[in-house]
């Protein structure tokens, strides 16, 4: 059943933007992103960007995340929003597109109720805050208390949307804290639509209500170069396109913890461990450029300090070996030369 043909009878209207973080989270998210201004719903050049985290069996269609799942697929086609599914294990293993897909999305969703999905999940969601991309969407599917008391210390400024299947098959948005009595209304007699919202519905206005940064043209144009780079180049041609694209990064404005990490997974995936190490050094001498102190990119800057002194030594005991071999060489040389001039008594 689509949305149009549902709809709730008593309606909820919130002021724009008011669902997604909290008044200190926005004031901050804004702090960050001194540099960018944004854009509002109704004056967007393009539609919103949404990725999903799977973590369960497409297969099965009933089960509660497959039905959240097709809830939100509802919601970005009724809001016009380009819908993308990211497996779990793609993303836990740190493909370079993947990564990049789910962390520049506009709007970032992911399902905690599967525990054994929840340290890394909240891991990527850290990233993503950390890029300043603050519209996270976190899906539970209530089913006891404790479990959702201890999800929701963990949220911070995520939005966080606790829901519940009714006997119907309907999937109800509800607030934390009135699930402590929601069973008892699940009944197959019981019409639980007067008094909770759809999850399609609730959704929906988050997706129209998406905020995008005003320079984001320009940052997915050089996301967009990166990609194309990946995609035609490998090895060195492909390190020489990507120096190529970094030289374009002349403004404050692309200078961004995204587009950074983007050159850094793709530096990564060719073991060009070296310019990982002039980037991250380049931005850090740069004065009034803070890009460098994220913790992924000094992650990544420190592995490849580790790899790149690794190489070093490596190559170091190679050319000893090679030393030691041409000398043995020689030497064998010269003792086969004086066997051979030593006089016969035979």
């Amino acid at each position: 059943m689509s949305l149009h043909e549902l709809k709730r009878k008593d309606p909820v209207w919130v002021s724009a933007g008011s669902l997604w973080q909290d008044s200190l989270a926005i004031e901050l998210s804004a702090a960050n992103c001194s540099g960018k201004q944004v854009m509002s719903p109704r004056s967007r050049t393009r539609a919103v960007s949404v990725a999903y985290i799977a973590n369960e069996d497409a297969s099965v269609p009933q089960t509660e995340e497959n039905l959240s799942l097709k809830c939100l697929k509802e919601a970005c086609a009724d809001a016009h929003a380009v819908f993308k599914t990211i497996p779990f294990e793609r993303i836990s293993l740190g493909t370079t597109d993947i990564l990049d897909s789910f962390y520049n999305a506009d709007v970032a969703v992911v399902e905690m109720s599967d525990t054994f999905c929840q340290p890394s999940l909240f891991y990527h969601l850290g990233v993503r805050e950390s890029f300043s991309m603050t519209n996270n969407i976190i899906l539970y599917c209530y089913k006891q208390d404790s479990d959702l008391q201890a999800i929701k210390e963990q949220c911070g400024s995520y939005t966080f949307i606790p829901y519940v299947v009714s006997p119907q098959g309907k999937v109800f948005a509800c607030d934390a804290s009135m699930m402590t009595g929601i069973k008892e209304l699940m009944q197959p007699s019981f019409q639980l639509e007067p008094l909770l919202t759809l999850l399609v519905e609730r959704l929906v206005h988050l997706l129209n209500n998406v905020h995008i940064q005003s320079s984001e043209y320009f940052r997915e144009s050089i996301r967009h170069e990166i990609r194309m780079a990946r995609e035609r180049f490998s090895g060195q041609d492909l390190s020489n396109e990507l120096s190529r694209i970094q030289k374009r990064l002349d403004s404050v404005e692309l200078l961004t913890p995204d587009i950074v990490m983007n050159l850094l997974l793709s530096y990564r995936d060719i073991q060009d461990y070296d310019s990982i190490i002039k980037l991250v050094e380049t931005l850090n001498n740069l004065p009034m450029c803070m890009v460098a102190r994220h913790q992924n990119i000094k992650f990544h800057y420190i592995f490849a300090l580790n790899r790149y002194r690794r190489l070093l030594l490596h190559s170091h005991f190679v050319f000893i070996i090679i030393q030691l071999l041409v000398i043995m060489w020689f030497q064998l040389t010269v003792l086969c030369n004086n066997l051979s001039l030593q006089p016969s008594f035979a």
